[in-house]
């Protein structure tokens, strides 16, 4: 049995039937394969990976079990990308097919360890050096430096680095015991999610299969990418 899939997008799909070596279809291009059975899993995903710092985009690699598949059956594959949260978009090639029934059954976020890793970086330079750099030069910064200033000039450049490296360890501190609040203010009284655990969650495969089953999912900005 011979049936084709065509990749209607501009980017490359990556496919593996019944867990065979993966192949890649080029944007606008189709593949021909020859198959035993009318039922087969097929996993298809975007063929890239991408992680970015202030818009983190995930690809979603799914997996279809399909039924009913006859010769020359044409099964098409389209990608959407959907923003989830501000910080979230799930990146995903979608299979159907007219003659044939196409179930999606698994999905996984194929870059949830690097966005991951990406998060805990971003939120530990913030943390460090973004928040404290904030701190100091917007809320009262030109008096402290002058001060700082004045200190080393007068009386020691020692004892000013002392006081600056005490001012800096103060600041991470207050700003780290303002992070866990909030935190916890989200849990308990707003009944939220925390921004990480919110992150985290949407990178798990039960959530992204809840998402996707909802045939009226929308983006969290209105914003859809099709091609």
């Amino acid at each position: 049995m011979t049936v084709s899939f065509i990749n209607h997008s501009v980017h490359d799909a990556r496919i593996s039937v019944n867990g065979a070596e993966a192949r890649v279809i080029g944007g606008k291009k189709s593949l021909r394969l020859d198959l035993k059975e009318d039922f087969f899993c097929v996993t298809v995903r975007r063929n890239a990976h991408g992680a970015k710092r202030a818009k983190r985009d995930c690809i979603i690699k799914t997996e279809y079990h399909v039924f009913g598949a006859a010769e020359n059956s044409v099964f098409h594959i389209d990608r959407e990308k959907m923003n989830v949260t501000a910080a979230l978009s799930y990146d995903t090639m979608l299979l159907s097919c007219e003659s044939a029934e196409c179930t999606a059954k698994n999905y996984t976020a194929e870059d949830a360890d690097v966005i991951k890793k990406n998060y805990r970086k971003s939120h530990l330079f913030d943390a460090l050096v973004l928040d404290p750099i904030i701190d100091f030069f917007l809320e009262g910064g030109i008096v402290l430096a002058g001060l700082l200033l004045l200190l080393g000039i007068f009386v020691s450049w020692v004892l000013a680095g002392i006081a600056l490296a005490a001012l800096y360890v103060f600041d991470v501190v207050m700003n780290f015991i303002g992070d866990k609040t909030s935190d916890i203010c989200c849990k308990k009284v707003a009944k939220v999610k925390p921004e990480k655990e919110e992150l985290y969650a949407l990178l798990e495969s039960e959530n992204i299969k809840t998402f996707y089953a909802n045939p009226a999912r929308r983006s969290w900005d209105g914003n859809v990418e099709r091609d």
